[in-house]
């Protein structure tokens, strides 16, 4: 039985499961999301940056990107728009831009 690719949820790209070639799928484990192994050595790299006193609310817990960021009124993380819109859909997006005080899911 073959099993599906998995897409990773920070850079798109599907990743066999099946194919060692490729960085192996894994869970980024402060938004419990499937992401490749690029983009969870990258996550790996920004937590180290934070231990080492970096602000986390200077790129999207989801992208690691920065520009333009939505902080969270909950807790200590930022997100783009782009990601927002991309994994919670556009009326999500448009409704957290319109907020006064924004939740992230």
């Amino acid at each position: 039985m073959q099993r599906p690719d998995v897409m990773c949820t920070t850079c798109g790209v599907r990743v066999p499961a099946c194919i060692s070639a490729f960085a192996h799928p894994r869970l980024e484990p402060e938004l419990v999301v499937a992401c490749c192994g690029t983009c969870a050595d990258a996550f790996d790299a920004a937590d180290d940056a934070l231990e080492d006193g970096a602000d986390d609310d200077d790129a999207c817990a989801w992208c690691l990107d920065g520009g333009e960021l939505w902080c969270c009124d909950d807790c200590d993380r930022a997100f783009c728009p782009a990601c927002v819109a991309r994994h919670g859909g556009a009326a999500y997006a448009a409704a957290a831009a319109a907020a006064t005080e924004w939740s992230c899911p």
